[in-house]
């Protein structure tokens, strides 16, 4: 049996003292929590947010898929004057009393590689004219083509398609990043649960031996072999540990796990078994740095630095081409009709062009793009810096941390040796004792020093789980087994 392993057992030996469970209290591991982080706030906010990167996906490919609307305008009735052109050219004005309705069927296309739409659109319009005198006229438009595309400048459809993979990704690293702070923070809970445990225990197991020096102490004094001063002694030192001893840090810390999962009210303490960190110095062993650095390196900053790249690439796209002329061009063509009688509509159609170029050309904007494209180039080389000392810090910290984890390890295996010999030289005191040698500052001294080295290495676990986590985060890498998180 290693010497970890040994560590470990001595936690859970020391966390079933009878005290804390003479009435089967349920009792709750790390990864027993761990499994039910599905019922906290947290992972419904994670569902919630899956639900929404998923929708966002779905929104930008039906950008790409036809639509058709259909439109209708019914009695739309105008009463004015309005000027009306004559046979010979004269435009004269005129009290005009009229109604018209219409309805159309229209279907458009994105073509994602040029960037350009295509429609296609048919239309029935009814006029109604009651003032100056009573007609009524329709007009079939029985198919109308048009596609117009922009000449110059860049295809926005492609630069939109390259920032949402980006940022879909970024969003599937980040839905599980979230699940991992949710497990840490039950770890960290967990581990604040067992602290106030500890000590409880420790407060306890400290109680009794102050109990047991006391009443040997007044054995002794009785008998005339001690002096009534050591005896007082005895007595402080019983007061001193009985009066630091109470169960309101546990309650504390089992009400925040109870909050955090969702879980029912009901009393219940948390234990530590070898099996949760029996691995894990192996699995450090075989962990990677470079390996971890690189990991956490892109999901920390590479990812998002990507991101970032294209929305600025976009926006100098976008200034660059306010400084040119853009030419941009509309084409269609139908078949349309017109008759006094709706039923004389479908006879001889009329052929239907129309064809346009529009050109345009800035001329004076007293440098206000140009000014624009520098603050952005700036910002470019601005961020560039941030994100280069934020890959050094990233850097460094990984290596700082997993150094530090193996070193937490170490001292933990230390610790319970020091625990081991600290108990022994309690049990030489309290051999003592049996023969009427007292000595309370040595009892207190011991005594202390046996609670903080017991505190501390709960805290030192505490930690080597918060670094585990926190690369389970930000690499998506168990540091116990060197496992990819998917």
């Amino acid at each position: 049996m290693n010497r970890f392993y040994r560590t470990a057992l001595m936690a859970l030996v020391i966390l079933t003292i009878p005290s804390l469970h003479a009435q089967q209290i349920p009792e709750y591991t790390l990864d027993f929590l761990l499994n039910l982080y599905c019922q906290s706030d947290s992972y419904f906010r994670v569902q919630s947010d899956s639900l929404i990167f998923h929708n966002n996906r779905r929104l930008f490919r039906i950008q790409t898929l036809p639509t058709l609307e259909l439109s209708a305008t019914l009695a739309n009735l105008n009463n004015s004057i309005s000027p009306v052109i004559q046979p010979d050219g004269q435009e004269i004005f005129i009290d005009r009393f009229y109604s018209n309705s219409n309805v159309s069927l229209t279907a458009s296309q994105l073509l994602p590689f040029t960037g350009g739409r295509l429609m296609v659109s048919s239309s029935v319009v009814r006029l109604d004219n009651f003032s100056p005198s009573r007609t009524k006229e329709y007009n079939l438009n029985i198919f109308n083509v048009a596609y117009s595309q922009n000449l110059s400048g860049y295809n926005p459809y492609r630069w939109e398609k390259k920032l949402n993979d980006a940022e879909s990704s970024f969003n599937d690293v980040q839905l599980i990043q979230s699940k991992e702070v949710t497990r840490g923070r039950i770890t960290e809970l967990f581990f604040n649960m067992l602290a106030a445990q500890e000590e409880y225990c420790i407060m306890d197991e400290s109680e009794e031996l102050a109990r047991y020096m006391m009443e040997k102490a007044e054995l002794f004094y009785e008998s005339g072999k001690i002096s009534y001063e050591d005896y007082l002694d005895a007595k402080i030192d019983f007061k001193r540990a009985s009066i630091r001893k109470t169960q309101d840090d546990i309650d504390h810390a089992r009400e925040e796990l109870i909050s955090f999962l969702n879980m029912e009210n009901h009393p219940f303490f948390v234990v530590f078994t070898p099996s949760d960190t029996i691995h894990i110095r192996c699995g450090l062993e075989s962990v990677d740095e470079k390996l971890i650095n690189d990991r956490a390196s892109l999901f920390s900053v590479d990812m998002e630095k990507k991101i970032t790249a294209i929305e600025d690439t976009l926006s100098l796209k976008q200034l660059k081409s306010a400084d040119y002329p853009s030419v941009s061009f509309s084409l269609g063509g139908g078949l349309n009709s017109r008759s006094d009688e709706f039923k004389q509509l479908f006879g001889a159609f009329n052929s239907r062009l129309n064809a346009s170029v529009t050109l345009s050309i800035p001329i004076l904007d007293w440098g206000r793009n140009r000014l624009q494209y520098k603050n952005k180039l700036a910002n470019m080389n601005k961020r560039d810096i941030e994100y280069n000392a934020r890959l050094a810090s990233i850097k460094n910290t990984c290596h700082h941390d997993l150094v530090s984890l193996s070193t937490i390890l170490q001292e933990i295996e230390a610790e319970e040796e020091l625990i081991v010999l600290l108990r022994l030289k309690m049990e030489t005191l309290k051999q003592n004792a049996e023969f009427g040698r007292i000595d309370i500052s040595e009892v207190f001294k011991v005594r202390t020093n046996l609670i903080q080295s017991q505190i501390q290495n709960i805290y030192r676990l505490k930690e080597v789980f918060s670094i585990i986590f926190k690369y389970r985060q930000i690499a998506l890498v168990d540091l116990r087994t060197g496992m990819i998180i998917q």
